[in-house]
């Protein structure tokens, strides 16, 4: 039987299977809700329980509605009081209302299936009564793969309690993505980072291949978000360049320039001059003895002047790393 009761907002906790400290929540979603409950006063979708164990309320499903107006609460600086539906709830039912909430949130990732999963393998392991089919028998193979996850068991029976829209080969993958966690083999906050749960399935048998460091785990993870790239070819592209990282680039070395670099300038300068007044000379014995006579001492000391500049300029060059 169902009754409506006036519950005040601090009297609602979650749904007691739900891991709240794992459990994402969409803040796009809360504001929202947070705005049309302040504008229309409509919060409905909230359906309690009152647990013979405590003086408060448990919720079975939504808790982005619950988060919205404790939110409100906090803001308003005042107590709110809410009508709540109150029912009878088994807690076999608050586990698979919290399943199927869950379901419609697969969206976020990875997180939300382990933490269904993880309660409900708790729960048929402290209530084995809940299991329907004790000993199931598998008879059929995956085309094409494996089928590796049918030869679980508890996947199966997980799968049975939770009912439709559960698939025993999702269930089995989290299962042994909570292993690899659990064992420090996979690394929690990598694998969750994905941003599917085909993708995080994909990660954790990557993972699981070619043996990643927690470390190597987290820069894959990184690149494979950076890329975007989240299919098995990315995912196991990322995880080669982390294991395997390229040679890095030698750097250049540059020589250093003499610490008279400022002296040489100066002397470089002069000889320009030097030339430059030899070339004057030039100039004016062609134009006083046209081609018939050339002062051989003003060629001579020319071309040495010019040889000694070729050699200053090309010292100079080499050590400011101009030329080779």
């Amino acid at each position: 039987m169902t009754k409506r009761m006036k519950l005040n907002v601090k009297d609602l906790a979650p749904n007691p299977f739900r891991d709240i400290s794992n459990y994402p929540i969409d803040k796009e979603k809360v504001e929202s809700l947070k705005a049309s409950i302040n504008e229309t006063g409509f919060w409905d979708n909230v359906i309690a329980r009152k647990p013979s164990y405590a003086n408060y309320y448990e919720i079975a499903y939504g808790h982005h509605r619950l988060q919205a107006l404790r939110e409100i609460v906090k803001e308003s600086g005042e107590d709110v009081t809410i009508e709540v539906p109150v029912k009878h709830l088994s807690d076999s039912l608050m586990l698979k209302i919290m399943a199927n909430e869950n379901m419609e949130a697969w969206s976020m990732g990875a997180r939300v299936i382990d933490e269904t999963v993880k309660a409900t393998k708790k729960f048929l392991e402290e209530h084995p009564e809940e299991i329907r089919t004790k000993e199931p028998k598998f008879v059929r193979v995956l085309s094409g793969q494996t089928g590796e996850y049918l030869r679980s068991p508890l996947a199966f029976q997980i799968a049975e309690f939770l009912g439709s829209g559960w698939s025993e080969k999702r269930i089995y993958n989290s299962m042994q993505r909570l292993d690899m966690i659990e064992s420090k083999v996979l690394d929690k906050e990598a694998v969750m980072s994905m941003p599917s749960p085909s993708a995080s399935d994909t990660f954790a048998q990557v993972v699981k291949k070619e043996k990643l460091t927690p470390v190597q785990q987290k820069k894959a993870a990184s690149e494979i978000i950076r890329s975007g790239n989240v299919g098995r070819a990315g995912i196991e592209a990322a995880a080669r360049i982390v294991k395997n990282p390229p040679s890095p680039t030698p750097k250049k070395i540059v020589k250093k320039l003499p610490t008279d670099f400022d002296q040489s300038m100066s002397d470089l300068a002069s000889d320009i001059r030097k030339v430059n007044k030899g070339l004057d000379d030039l100039y004016r014995v062609l134009d006083e003895h046209g081609d018939i006579v050339v002062d051989k001492i003003v060629a001579v000391q020319l071309t040495t002047s010019m040889k000694s500049l070729y050699y200053k300029v090309e010292k100079i060059l080499k050590a400011s790393n101009q030329i080779d």
